[in-house]
């Protein structure tokens, strides 16, 4: 069955009059202006713009993979405070280093838009800068993370256009009064990664960036399983995948879900994600209900992040590893997986 949603034209305005413009998009908006939306505490009680800066929630992802490493890292504003980790896979050697940083520095920023922002998380020995460029269909980022594991530097240039997908961009109801924004990609990478001295020089040719752009009015309490990857295709493209289970009540019209390559965003349905939230490191099935996602996903290493805190309570594990099997497109096409380097992710968390 062909997912009936339709892709829209991206709207200048995330929010317009005080309301969100629900849909997919062809592409990000060029103001993702979420503060601007109306909430209420309750029906009729709107509300103080301070209270609603502290409930949203927002952050920019990325993940790079090479045949040597994969790189994981973001920016997150949780509105009462601000975090960011950065993970280093060595894939030969199967070994991980986690860094992680919280803070209540209110210097943290986390970018308006994907066309033209930037966002920043500098604390001593800790820094990380994203500037989005999509204008130019680019982002580029810069590291300096010392002490924790090897000293990780460099800059990286994430190309999007050309070289990349196009995007799965987003706008929907989570519960009522509650709403998303999420613009997820993949592209082709450049640059060089210092990783304790040694140049780790990234091929635009074999490898690729995952990024995850997410702003969000959430309940309380939240809870979502997930899967990304990207991966070059025996045809020489860029393909990715997109997949989410959350607390969206109605799946089949309001997801994410969908198989990215440069030419199309094609839609997909409701997803299952099977695995044993006691040991994620065990296998996981990823399937889909109109039978066009068949992935296996096995597990090489894990970040995990259990905070039991006075505003924050989280139970996080995001595995990487390894996918194979097939992805389907809505054209009958079969798109062969096979090893393809990628996360999934079990959060739940009252925040």
């Amino acid at each position: 069955m062909t997912n009936p949603r339709t892709i829209l034209p991206a709207p200048e305005f995330l929010v317009r009059n005080g309301e969100p413009q629900f849909g997919v998009f062809a592409a990000p908006p060029r103001n993702a202006n979420i503060m601007d939306a109306r909430y209420e505490l309750r029906p009729g009680l709107p509300a103080p713009p301070a209270l609603k800066a502290l409930r949203l929630k927002q952050w920019q992802f990325y993940l790079f993979t090479h045949p040597r490493l994969a790189l994981g890292m973001v920016i997150i504003d949780l509105g009462f405070c601000a975090s960011s980790f950065l993970y280093v896979f060595d894939r030969g050697a199967s070994k991980l280093w986690p860094r992680k940083r919280l803070t209540l520095d209110r210097g943290v920023k986390l970018a308006d838009n994907l066309w033209d922002g930037r966002c920043v998380f500098k604390q001593k020995n800790y820094s990380i800068e994203i500037r989005n460029r999509l204008e130019q269909g680019t982002h580029r980022i810069a590291l300096d993370l010392q002490g924790g594991g090897p000293r990780v530097s460099g800059e990286l240039t994430v190309h999007q256009n050309p070289g990349g997908t196009r995007p799965v961009s987003v706008c929907m109801p989570v519960r009522p009064g509650r709403f998303m924004y999420s613009t997820k990609q993949a592209g082709t990478v450049s640059g060089t990664l210092s990783l304790d001295g040694e140049q780790i020089l990234f091929d635009p040719a074999r490898d690729t960036a995952f990024m995850d752009e997410h702003k969000a009015f959430y309940p309380r309490h939240t809870y979502w399983k997930w899967a990304s990857l990207a991966f070059v295709d025996a045809a020489g493209r860029i393909v990715a995948a997109n997949m989410t289970d959350n607390l969206v009540k109605d799946q089949h019209a309001w997801n994410e879900n969908a198989i990215l390559t440069p030419d199309a965003t094609d839609l997909l349905g409701p997803m299952r994600f099977e695995y044993d939230r006691a040991a994620v490191m065990k296998p996981w099935r990823i399937r889909d209900l109109e039978g066009r996602v068949q992935l296996d996903f096995t597990p090489l290493a894990v970040k995990t992040d259990d905070t039991n805190a006075v505003l924050i309570r989280t139970d996080y594990r995001q595995p990487m590893g390894l996918f194979n099997g097939t992805l389907t497109t809505s054209a009958g096409e079969a798109i062969a997986v096979k090893d393809a380097f990628g996360v999934t992710e079990h959060f739940d968390a009252h925040y």
